[in-house]
């Protein structure tokens, strides 16, 4: 019955429960940050692209996106939903002047706030559905397997940066 456009996501999450996924990732997200050195957490993971600290508060931003898209879809009947540009949003956030350890405490605020709604859900509220601006109809299944997938992708890149950490404390920026 999916109208909107194939997850992208979706190879990352294949044979995974996405919301034991979701539950699970950000306490491995968290033990993979220590791993990567304080100084590492700042600086762009390559030319052109975001640091660590950057990308956590792109996973935060994106949270509260999907959250917000879920609780109109569970509590609103067909309700519109807007796309989202991730870029400005980051722009808005260095203005913010957020440090390491409040972004750490949005995300996880707005994680687990989120995995609350998908545990007690009524199985009423997986068949409701919102319609995106460009891709068409939404349920809260298809968000949030696409935010579980979106995660463990990024989860990869921190996977991979503290692959090459000293160990030193990534915390504290």
């Amino acid at each position: 019955m999916r109208k909107g456009p194939p997850n992208p996501y979706a190879h990352y999450l294949e044979g995974k429960d996405a919301v034991k996924s979701l539950a699970t990732s950000p306490k491995r997200l968290l033990k993979l940050m220590e791993a990567i050195p304080a100084r590492a957490m700042k600086k762009p993971m390559a030319p052109g692209k975001w640091s660590p600290h950057q990308l956590l508060a792109h996973m935060a931003d994106f949270e509260l996106v999907m959250s917000a898209r879920c609780r109109l879809i569970a509590f609103q009947d067909n309700p519109t939903l807007a796309s989202y540009d991730q870029a400005p949003w980051l722009e808005g956030w260095k203005r913010e002047k957020e440090s390491l350890d409040e972004t750490i405490v949005r995300f996880l605020a707005l994680r687990n706030s989120q995995v609350a709604l998908f545990r007690n859900l009524p199985e009423s509220a997986w068949r409701r559905f919102g319609t995106h601006t460009t891709e068409g109809r939404l349920t809260i299944r298809d968000l949030m397997e696409r935010t579980a997938g979106h995660d463990l992708h990024h989860v990869r890149q921190f996977a991979a940066l503290a692959s090459r950490g000293s160990g030193t404390k990534g915390g504290q920026v």
